[in-house]
């Protein structure tokens, strides 16, 4: 594929990145190939660096993956892969911003995922090879795995699931997928109507574990876990339904599912 050209500011238009982000990371002075170097001779090193600083995070991270563009078309990787893949940065640092009224990234250990190339978002979803995983609810059925993630920018369309499904299927040449994640939970079948995006993208999975006490669901649905659910906001439907669910004692856990792709 013809290789990717262009500058950081483009970059940065093309992953959607607020001017307000933007400007932080005009200004702040980087020695890239230092921090290029890092990243590839103490990862732990660098990671605990910029989980230090949220915003030298944000700069740093989106300058490497500004200079990152050489990687896809030289991997059969299309443009609009390489923008999708680091729309992340975008994402995170908005959530940062709600949470906090700042600019800055703290999902550091996240992102390195796809400045290492383990990770890659194919369409909808994202996708981490896996190999030999240490579940032996996994190995029982492979040794060779793609882990599936679910940015949280939309809705879960059955068509556009299906064809990251088909994408990642012909790029990996891998057929089992698995996924960890607050939207295979049982209990959002007692919360969510049958015609849910969520409950069809559940249904593509066979769930193999289940974990009542992990409360990823309430970080995501509410923003962050509290002690007390008579203080989680009632904004949208979900939350008005998972608070009265919280508040009968039950709990929204996670679920570990599996599949087996088949075109």
């Amino acid at each position: 594929m013809e290789a990717i050209g262009m500058s950081l500011q483009d970059f940065m238009a093309k992953i959607a990145l607020p001017a307000a982000a933007q400007s932080i990371i005009v200004r702040t002075r980087l020695s890239l190939p230092w921090w290029q170097k890092a990243l590839s001779a103490n990862p732990s090193k660098f990671q605990d660096r910029l989980l230090a600083n949220p915003e030298l995070a944000l700069a740093v991270l989106t300058d490497l993956a500004a200079e990152d563009s050489a990687y896809y078309p030289a991997h059969g990787l299309s443009p609009q892969v390489y923008y999708d893949s680091y729309r992340d940065l975008t994402l995170w640092a908005q959530d940062h911003y709600a949470k906090t009224g700042t600019w800055g990234i703290t999902e550091v250990p996240w992102l390195m995922r796809t400045l290492q190339h383990r990770l890659v978002r194919l369409g909808r979803l994202q996708f981490e090879p896996l190999t030999a995983p240490a579940d032996h609810h996994l190995l029982s059925l492979s040794d060779t795995w793609l882990n599936v993630h679910i940015p949280a920018d939309g809705p879960l369309l059955p068509a556009e699931c299906t064809a990251s499904f088909d994408q990642a299927n012909t790029y990996f040449q891998r057929d089992w997928f698995c996924c960890h994640s607050w939207l295979l939970s049982p209990d959002l079948q007692q919360l969510l109507p049958a015609h849910s995006h969520i409950l069809g993208f559940q249904r593509w999975f066979t769930i193999v574990a289940d974990f009542p006490n992990d409360r990823q669901a309430e970080e995501r649905i509410f923003g962050a876990p509290l002690a007390d659910p008579a203080k989680y906001p009632e904004t949208t439907s979900l939350q008005r339904a998972a608070k009265q669910y919280l508040l009968s004692s039950r709990k929204i856990g996670t679920a570990l599912g599996v599949f087996q792709y088949h075109r």
